[in-house]
């Protein structure tokens, strides 16, 4: 599937219903096409912050998820800058780094540790 128009038509002819992508093009095609979106970003330094609220404005995402999840300041610091929720994922291993998220402005959290899940 391509990373295009067409292939954003494709995947919502097949019933997808949202699409996570890093990429701020395919994050706009998707909404334009009506789907639910969640734009995926990397924290990698202080820097990113900046180029998230950017790319954020530009593909107007539904939601936006920082990765890693464990970036509580980075949360924080994001949702003084934009008006969307914002999914905490990536390297979440524990409860405490889960209420950390949360109580930091994240409004879920995703991972794969199936015991934190309840």
């Amino acid at each position: 599937i391509g990373k295009d128009r067409s292939g954003v038509a494709f995947v919502k002819a097949a019933g997808v219903d949202g699409i996570i992508s890093t990429r701020a093009n395919i994050i706009k095609i998707s909404r334009d096409a009506g789907l639910f979106t969640v734009q995926r970003f990397f924290a990698v330094d202080s820097q990113s912050v900046d180029t998230m609220v950017d790319s954020q404005k530009i593909s107007h995402a539904d939601m936006v998820e920082i990765m890693p999840g464990i970036v509580g300041k980075v949360i924080a610091d994001l949702k003084q800058c934009i008006s969307v929720p914002v999914i905490a994922g990536g390297l979440i291993q524990t409860r405490e780094e889960v209420e950390t998220a949360l109580a930091s402005g994240a409004a879920a959290v995703s991972t794969g540790k199936a015991e934190l899940w309840k």
